[in-house]
């Protein structure tokens, strides 16, 4: 890009000359001279002037990853020309599109989809973000993850990174938000069943299992990091997990009201239930002889038993 950038502005200085004294007769002489004569002494000048102010700019321009796939094999960036005028930004096409920054102007796509494709390239810039954050999360724990080392995962400078986060710790939020919000979406559409309590306990265990292991990298993140928020960060997931809770004693009060279940304190059952749920993260390995669906069954048995007693 920056290589680029140098051979603009010395074609953007030609030019001038070009105007100046006359394109017919020192265009075949300058061209060849002023891009060797140039480039080696504008890049070392542009690079350290340029790049921060640049990137953050060009990186969702130029990722085309959210681009309908009608088009999107189809776009390559080739070359940058005359940067501010209509010509702006080419990429290969047949005919070619112009980009002039992607966000201003492409000639046979109307207003809505440019910005659909825009906010769907920073959409699937910020999900590559979060999935780099919960494995750094997992692997290093959360205090022990840098920035800078999210934003190499993901290959953007740091502050590039800040284009589409406003903090680590508002990632952490996110991630244990969509994670907690996950559980009580799937336990509220078991507690919308026409079942008996004892089925919706079951069904609840094997969600809450299943979900914990097809996701295990977020649900670490979930149980053991989402202590290091903030106390206002911390107090929205110590919410959802409140009512999460809630959902889970709501089965046992059902069960009790209708003597399938004999339970003292629904609250703590419930506490109790979550607490040997929630710890599968901690053993459970996918080489291991029982399946989720299976350990979600020797679970559910046990818990059925000791309720009905």
């Amino acid at each position: 890009m920056l290589e680029r950038l140098s051979e603009l502005l010395g074609e953007l200085l030609g030019e001038l000359l070009l105007e100046l004294l006359g394109e017919p007769l020192l265009e075949p002489l300058l061209e060849p001279l002023l891009e060797p004569l140039l480039e080696p002494l504008l890049e070392p000048l542009l690079e350290p002037l340029l790049e921060p102010l640049l990137e953050p700019l060009l990186e969702p321009l130029l990722d085309f990853r959210g681009i309908d796939p009608q088009y999107g094999p189809q776009l390559k960036l080739t070359r940058v020309v005359n940067l501010g005028s209509k010509d702006g930004l080419w990429v290969s096409h047949d005919p070619p599109i112009d980009l002039v920054s992607f966000c201003h102007a492409i000639p046979f796509f109307d207003a809505s989809t440019r910005e659909g494709w825009v906010s769907t390239m920073a959409a699937n810039r910020q999900k590559e973000i979060a999935l780099a954050a919960v494995k750094l999360f997992e692997q290093k724990g959360y205090h022990a993850t840098s920035v800078q080392d999210i934003a190499d995962e993901v290959g953007l400078q740091k502050g590039s990174l800040y284009h589409y986060i406003h903090s680590k710790e508002d990632l952490l939020l996110q991630i244990a938000h969509e994670a907690i919000t996950q559980f009580n979406d799937n336990l509220e559409a078991v507690l919308n069943t026409d079942l008996t309590a004892p089925e919706k306990l079951v069904k609840a265990v094997e969600n809450h299992i299943t979900v914990s292991v097809s996701n295990m990298e977020t649900t670490t993140v979930l149980l053991r990091e989402a202590f290091s928020l903030g106390d206002t960060q911390h107090q929205v997931i110590q919410d959802l997990t409140d009512k999460y809770v809630a959902l889970w004693t709501k089965i046992l009060e059902q069960g009790s009201r209708d003597g399938q279940f004999h339970v003292e304190q629904p609250k703590v059952t419930a506490l109790a239930i979550l607490g040997a749920c929630n710890w599968v993260y901690r053993w459970y390995r996918e080489s291991g002889q029982l399946s989720p669906t299976e350990i979600a069954r020797v679970f559910s048995a046990m818990f059925l038993s000791g309720l009905s007693g």
